[in-house]
C-alpha cells in the first residue's frame, strides 16, 4: 500500500469518525467556497481563521479543510498549537488531539509560546526571548514553504485562546505577518457559533444535544507587491457572520457599517 493511499484512508477514517461524533452544519451564506477553491488550485496558499470559544473548535476547521478545500489532502496543514498544553504533563487531552491531527491528517503542529504566559510562574519559565525566538522560528517555517513552492494551509485562532464569555477578543498582528509571508495569499474566516448552549471545557457532542455551526466569511485577498491588510479588517470579515453578542469589540465598527 502506497503512502498517499494509506494517508486518504487515514483521512477518510478520521473524517467518518467527526460526522459521527458532532452535529456540525456549515453555512456558505454568500457562495465564497467556488472562488476560495479556484484561487488554491491556481497556487494560492490559505489562512484559514476563526474565532475560538470551544475545545472542539479546532477539529471543526481541520474536517471542513478535509471536506471542502483538500479532500486529496494535496496541501501542507500547519497548526500552530500553546506550547505548554501540547505537553501531555500539562494537558493530556489537548496533547492527544493535536497527535490525532498529526496522525490522521498529516497537520504539522508547530508549538508556540503565548504571549500571556510569558514570566508567568504558573506556567514556567517562558522568557520574552524564548517567545521571540520561538515566533521567528515559526515565520522561518512558512517562508521555507513558500520558497519550496508548498501548497500551504495555516490554520490559525488569532485571539490565541478560548474566549472566556463567547465573545471575539482582540488580537495581535501575528495573523496578518504570517499570511503576508506565505502570499499569494487568501485569508478566509470560519465563524464557529452555538444556537444552544455549549461547554466552553468539554467536547461538544452529538450525544449532548448540541450542534455546532461553521459559517465562512468573505475572504481577503493578498497577491504579490500588495500590503498587508490589518488585523482590525480581518476580523471584521469574522465577526459579520457571528451573531451580536459574540462579535465583541467589532460589534460597534460593524453596526455602523465599517
Amino acid at each position: 500500500m502506497s503512502g498517499e493511499h494509506l494517508a486518504k484512508i487515514k483521512s477518510e477514517t478520521a473524517k467518518a469518525i467527526l460526522r459521527a461524533a458532532y452535529h456540525l452544519e456549515v453555512e456558505d451564506p454568500y457562495n465564497y467556497l467556488p472562488e476560495i477553491k479556484l484561487f488554491l488550485r491556481e497556487g494560492g496558499n490559505l489562512v484559514l481563521y476563526g474565532n475560538h470559544i470551544a475545545f472542539d473548535d479546532p477539529a471543526f476547521a481541520i474536517l471542513f479543510h478535509a471536506r471542502y478545500l483538500d479532500p486529496k489532502r494535496e496541501r501542507h496543514l500547519i497548526i500552530p498549537a500553546s506550547h505548554w498544553h501540547t505537553n501531555p504533563d500539562n494537558n493530556k487531552q489537548f496533547y492527544l488531539a493535536t497527535k490525532a491531527a498529526e496522525f490522521f491528517f498529516g497537520a504539522e503542529i508547530f508549538r508556540l509560546i503565548q504571549s500571556y504566559m510569558i514570566n508567568d510562574p504558573k506556567f514556567g519559565s517562558y522568557t520574552a526571548k524564548d517567545a521571540s525566538d520561538n515566533h521567528l522560528n515559526f515565520f522561518s517555517q512558512l517562508r521555507n514553504l513558500r520558497r519550496k513552492r508548498v501548497p500551504t494551509t495555516l490554520l490559525i485562532y488569532p485571539e490565541g485562546h478560548r474566549s472566556e464569555n463567547g465573545g471575539l477578543q482582540s488580537i495581535e498582528e501575528g495573523l496578518t505577518t504570517a499570511g503576508n509571508i506565505m502570499k499569494p495569499t487568501i485569508y478566509v474566516p470560519l465563524a464557529t457559533y452555538y444556537k444552544t448552549p455549549f461547554s466552553r471545557d468539554k467536547l461538544n457532542l452529538r450525544t449532548t444535544g448540541r450542534s455546532a455551526h461553521i459559517s465562512v466569511g468573505l475572504p481577503y485577498f493578498l497577491l504579490e507587491g500588495q500590503k498587508k491588510p490589518s488585523a482590525a479588517n480581518l476580523m471584521w470579515n469574522l465577526a459579520r457572520n457571528l451573531p451580536l453578542h459574540m462579535q465583541g469589540p467589532y460589534a460597534q465598527s460593524l453596526s455602523q457599517g465599517m
